[in-house]
C-alpha cells in the first residue's frame, strides 16, 4: 500500500510539473508580459488608492486651517472693548478704532448711527450657545434653513411627515 501511495504521490507530481513546465520562448515572452501587466495594474490601483488618501488628507488640512482661523477670529471678538455682558443669540457690531486698530463691540448698527460712527465697521456677528461668533449673513441664512426644515416638518406638511415615516420604516 505504501508503494502504491508512493507511485500516487509521484505521477502527482509529475503532472504538475508537465503542467507548469514552459514549452518554448513564446510562452517565456507570454509570462513576461503577464507578470508586467499585473504589476502595471497594482501599481495603477495603489496610485489611485494614494491619491483619494491624498485628497483627504488636503481637506483635512483645509479644514484644520480653518478651524483655526475661525478660532482666531472668536479669539479677537472675544477680546473686543466691551461695556456689557454678551448674550447667546443676540446680534453684535464689532468697529475698529481707526488710531490703534483695536476691536470694539457695539450694539448699534452702523445705519443706527447714521454716518456719526467714529470708528470703522468690521463685522456683524451673532454669539452662539457655544460661545463662538457667526457672521450675521451666515446666522441669517441658518436661520433661513431651520425656518424651512421646521416647515418642512410641522404638521401643516402631512405629505413631507409620510415620506420621511416611509423612509424611516424602510431603515
Amino acid at each position: 500500500l505504501s508503494m502504491e501511495s508512493d507511485v500516487l504521490q509521484d505521477s502527482a507530481a509529475m503532472n504538475r510539473l508537465k503542467r507548469t513546465k514552459i514549452s518554448s520562448s513564446a510562452d517565456l515572452v507570454e509570462l513576461a508580459v503577464a507578470v508586467q501587466n499585473a504589476c502595471d495594474i497594482v501599481n495603477a490601483n495603489t496610485t489611485t488608492k494614494l491619491r483619494e488618501v491624498v485628497e483627504q488628507m488636503l481637506v483635512l488640512k483645509e479644514r484644520a486651517l480653518q478651524i483655526l482661523q475661525e478660532a482666531r477670529l472668536n479669539a479677537e471678538l472675544h477680546s473686543a472693548a466691551c461695556n456689557l455682558i454678551k448674550k447667546p443669540g443676540q446680534i453684535y457690531y464689532f468697529y475698529e478704532k481707526p488710531c490703534s486698530g483695536e476691536k470694539v463691540l457695539s450694539l448699534i448698527s452702523p445705519e443706527e448711527w447714521g454716518g456719526r460712527c467714529p470708528h470703522s465697521f468690521f463685522g456683524a456677528y451673532r454669539l452662539q450657545a457655544d460661545q463662538t461668533w457667526t457672521p450675521l449673513e451666515v446666522s441669517k441664512h441658518q436661520q433661513e434653513v431651520d425656518t424651512i426644515v421646521a416647515r418642512l416638518l410641522s404638521s401643516d406638511n402631512p405629505q413631507f411627515s409620510n415620506m420621511l415615516t416611509a423612509d424611516e420604516s424602510h431603515a
